[in-house]
């Protein structure tokens, strides 16, 4: 008790007490312990059920090892908080690597986007482009094919036409 009162615990407080044992163990403990309290004596099973921790199946209930493991995986943040200044400056330069990675890395895929979107652009230029191409050929041929045509009265157009765009 003289442990407690140095936390300001006083024996108006009222004690509750909380005992995990196994089955033996518990009646041997509740004749022993004197202390005007509310005394509780369970195996790691029941005080388990009581805080809603599944332990799973356990070969000895008489150590509470599980269940600290257990209520320390159910909390979501530590009350104390549990800063190490060396421990922050070894894992800063590390934090930074990461970020400077992830930024990097979605650099990379915005440029692989990028070049994807352009190659498609450039293979359907270049399609149309073939396309357009062959068109001319075709409207060049139908066009010499006219003029090969047309000769009047000893007037070659095809001579002239090529004189033309040979001047």
């Amino acid at each position: 008790m003289s442990y407690l009162a140095r936390f300001g615990y006083k024996p108006e407080d009222g004690l509750d007490i909380f005992i995990v044992a196994n089955d033996q163990a518990q009646g041997v403990l509740e004749d022993i312990i004197d202390v005007p309290s509310n005394l509780y004596c369970m195996n790691a099973a029941e005080i388990a059920n009581m805080l809603g921790i599944k332990l799973g199946k356990q070969d000895d209930l008489r150590y509470a090892d599980p269940l600290y493991a257990g209520w320390l995986a159910k909390q979501r943040k530590f009350v104390l908080p549990m800063k190490n200044q060396t421990l922050d400056r070894l894992t800063k330069p590390r934090q930074i690597a990461a970020g400077v990675t992830l930024m990097l890395l979605a650099g990379a895929a915005y440029t692989g986007y990028e070049t994807f979107v352009s190659w498609n652009k450039l293979a359907a230029s270049d399609e149309e482009l073939s396309l357009l191409v062959r068109e001319a050929q075709s409207l060049q041929r139908e066009y010499k094919d006219l003029l090969s045509e047309r000769v009047v009265d000893g007037y070659d157009y095809l001579l002239v036409n090529n004189a033309i765009e040979v001047y």
